[in-house]
């Protein structure tokens, strides 16, 4: 039997756009979906909609499936996170930069 914290396909497509996103290149997600990532329940309910609140389960087991542990689980981790994806983005735009200079 699937629980819904395994059942995937019901994360809605933003939200799971949005995690990609995040998870690949640290983009900041939305207010429900970062209260999500930081382990804050009573935020992510204050933000979410009454579908995303049927749906949280599903979206922490997306989360636990197919993120990097040290991504998630509170604020700072978050913005840790956030932070050095950044840096990769920077660091790959300036070699980007040097490079189209030659």
């Amino acid at each position: 039997m699937m629980t819904m914290l395994h059942d995937h396909d019901r994360v809605p497509d933003g939200i799971r756009k949005a995690l990609e996103n995040y998870g690949k290149h640290g983009l900041r997600p939305g207010s429900c979906t970062e209260a999500i990532l930081s382990g804050d329940l009573f935020l992510a309910c204050a933000h979410a909609d009454d579908d995303v609140i049927a749906v949280l389960p599903a979206i922490v087991g997306w989360i636990r499936t197919y993120l990097p542990n040290g991504s998630y689980g509170s604020p700072l981790i978050v913005e840790a996170w956030i932070s050095a994806r950044l840096a990769e983005r920077r660091a790959a735009m300036a070699a980007v930069r040097a490079e189209s200079k030659r």
